[in-house]
């Protein structure tokens, strides 16, 4: 090996050694190891490295390269020091009844995505909580996961285990969950997200009955998806202009919104009944605008995309 080579060798030890010791200190995250496949592009750039190592380029532009490369990897280390680097990577922690999500595990975080996947049975969601997150797991336990990037906080909760096949005694004869039914009590969530972070809630639920309660909480963002089952969903006007997309089979869903708020509602599907022509809503291709739309200081666009069933808008 001649001297260059070397010094080359020895610079990518030095490099490798700075990112474990960091990752030893508790920079980053150890699950970057094995995600090592994500970087094979590191491969191009060593390559091309060592070819204006040896070619006739200057070699301290070569260093310059490495280094740069090199300080953009350990400044992306220390700036997130409690940071997942690859999207996507959250760690799962074991199945479990409950979920607390600490201030101070996660300080400095503005925003936060929530991802709650729900089999089935009654859910309730709402802002009682002075953590950032919090979750109770009846019936089944739930898989979480819980990250930070940017500031912006990632919570996820999935259901472990298959929701039993429906049964007619789960449900009332107008389709409603049959919550008096003892067996059915035990399949109930209930989570509280902190009313100090801007949400992206993105919500998934088979065959329930589900209460969100997010009139206190700035929900930027709201997908909901769910199967047959009763909705009964309440936003407030702290979230300035937002949107809301809900798509659902046969199922009853109301939604409770403060007076003033401009409102569209966007309607596709099989819908069967509205108040929203009794209350002078505008109505034109598919859309309905609430009256003072307008002149509203916040605005909220619903998409609502329904199978079968009732939708009810009701003003608080």
């Amino acid at each position: 090996m001649n001297r260059n080579s070397s010094v080359f060798t020895g610079l990518l030890l030095i490099l490798a050694g700075i990112i474990v010791l960091l990752l030893s200190l508790g920079y980053g995250s150890w699950s970057l190891i094995w995600q090592i496949w994500r970087l094979w592009p590191l491969i191009l750039i060593i390559i091309g490295i060592r070819i204006l190592w040896h070619g006739p380029s200057s070699q301290w532009f070569s260093f310059g390269v490495l280094f740069l490369l090199g300080a953009g990897i350990i400044a992306l280390l220390i700036i997130n020091p409690k940071t997942h680097i690859w999207p996507g990577n959250a760690a799962w922690n074991a199945t479990s009844n409950d979920l607390v999500v600490h201030r101070a595990a996660y300080p400095g975080v503005t925003s936060g995505n929530a991802k709650i996947n729900f089999g089935g049975g009654m859910l309730t969601v709402s802002s009682d909580t002075t953590q950032w997150a919090e979750g109770r797991f009846g019936g089944f336990k739930a898989r979480t996961a819980v990250k930070s990037l940017n500031n912006r906080l990632a919570v996820t909760m999935k259901q472990s285990g298959h929701f039993p096949r429906r049964r007619h005694r789960d449900w009332d004869r107008s389709g409603t969950w049959n919550e008096n039914n003892p067996s059915n009590r035990d399949f109930h969530w209930d989570v509280q997200l902190s009313p100090d972070l801007d949400w992206k809630i993105d919500l998934k639920t088979g065959a329930s009955k589900a209460e969100v309660n997010l009139a206190n909480l700035r929900v930027k963002e709201l997908d909901l998806k769910m199967g047959a089952g009763d909705l009964t969903l309440t936003l407030g006007d702290k979230s300035g202009d937002s949107s809301v997309k809900i798509n659902s089979g046969a199922s009853k869903v109301k939604v409770i919104l403060p007076k003033g708020l401009g409102v569209k509602v966007k309607t596709s599907g099989a819908l069967l009944h509205t108040n929203l022509g009794s209350q002078g809503w505008i109505y034109n291709n598919h859309e309905y605008h609430s009256p003072e739309y307008d002149e509203a200081a916040s605005h909220l666009m619903i998409d609502l995309n329904m199978g079968v069933g009732d939708f009810e808008l009701v003003r608080k």
